[in-house]
């Protein structure tokens, strides 16, 4: 395999910790980049074996319920929650009083950009086309395991300021809702035995939905986030 498909599967890697110095905290950036980065790639390999676990549960007959649990369950709740676990022991390790939200929601970044990473490459180096598989991967520079993890570091932040529990369960429960809906349509419209139908065309416009919401909610995290660092 030649090494374009691996260079262009890291573009968006490079698109985001470029987003990520945007918005990088004011004390020790250098340890938070490299500390999230490290927990973030290291969390794809558990969240492999915890996926592979669930996949062994599928109805291969039902294409819905096969969809759901390999997607939601399997990917979506499984890797987020990890990635939370992971967040958290960053944000523990760190053992810093975090009053502003944009100490916050870049720490949870980098989790997310290492995770995605080690995920891009891996699934383009097992790619029979990885050429195409580098491609389709570029999706996750609009949408993806960042901008799920900017939503998460969003919502934990708001906890630490105003210690409701409605914030801290969202920073789970959002970033599963927002992976799950965009992976399952996405897998729905893929496996759709009529191409051109009402529900394909359903499908799709719910899979584009999921990307377009993704991408808003990341620009306006990421705008308020600098917006309150520069105050």
């Amino acid at each position: 395999m030649s090494l374009l498909p691996i260079l262009l599967a890291l573009l968006p890697t490079l698109v985001w910790v470029l987003i990520w110095l945007w918005i990088r905290p004011s004390v020790r950036p250098v340890t938070h980049l490299v500390l999230g980065l490290a927990v973030g790639a290291s969390l794809a390999v558990p969240a492999w074996f915890a996926e592979t676990l669930v996949d062994d549960l599928v109805n291969a007959h039902n294409r819905w319920s096969h969809d759901f649990l390999e997607q939601v369950i399997g990917a979506a709740c499984c890797e987020e929650l990890l990635k939370f676990a992971g967040v958290i022991a960053v944000l523990s390790w760190l053992n810093e009083q975090r009053s502003r939200l944009s100490d916050a929601v870049p720490v949870a970044l980098t989790v997310g950009i290492g995770f995605m990473t080690v995920e891009n490459i891996l699934a383009v180096m097992a790619a029979q086309t990885p050429m195409s598989m580098a491609s389709s991967r570029l999706v996750t520079i609009l949408a993806g395991h960042p901008s799920y993890q900017l939503m998460m570091g969003f919502c934990l932040a708001r906890w630490s300021v105003r210690r409701k529990m409605g914030w801290a369960v969202a920073a789970i429960a959002l970033p599963i809702l927002m992976h799950g809906w965009s992976d399952f349509s996405e897998q729905l419209f893929k496996d759709e035995p009529t191409h051109g139908s009402t529900r394909d065309n359903l499908e799709f416009a719910a899979w584009i939905g999921s990307i377009i919401t993704s991408l808003m909610a990341s620009v306006l995290i990421v705008a308020y986030t600098v917006k309150r660092s520069r105050a």
